[in-house]
């Protein structure tokens, strides 16, 4: 098993994905997660500023795992406020080689 962690932070998409966390209980304690969203927003970025294909690669997977559960409407607002038009079309198309 793999996770991310993503710490505190003041900008408007932290705000908009910690009002939308989820607790997840586990066996004998809870953790709180992010939304699937949050994450595919800030694997963009993370593309964006690295180019490292294993951030398309995730977003493409968390995708395919999540299918109808990821609110399409909610990414592509933020994929507009962020200027993330372009990596976000990389990896919808993304296909591991």
């Amino acid at each position: 098993m793999r996770a991310d962690i993503y710490l505190a932070g003041d900008d408007p998409l932290h705000a908009w994905a910690f009002q939308r966390r989820q607790r997840l209980p586990l066996e004998d304690f809870t953790i709180w997660v992010a939304p699937v969203e949050y994450v595919i927003i800030r694997k963009l970025e993370y593309y964006r500023a690295s180019s490292f294909e294993r951030h398309l690669r995730d977003v493409s997977l968390i995708l395919k795992i999540s299918g109808p559960l990821a609110d399409r409407t909610a990414i592509a607002d933020w994929v507009e406020r962020l200027q993330l038009r372009e990596v976000w079309l990389a990896a919808e198309s993304y296909r591991p080689e």
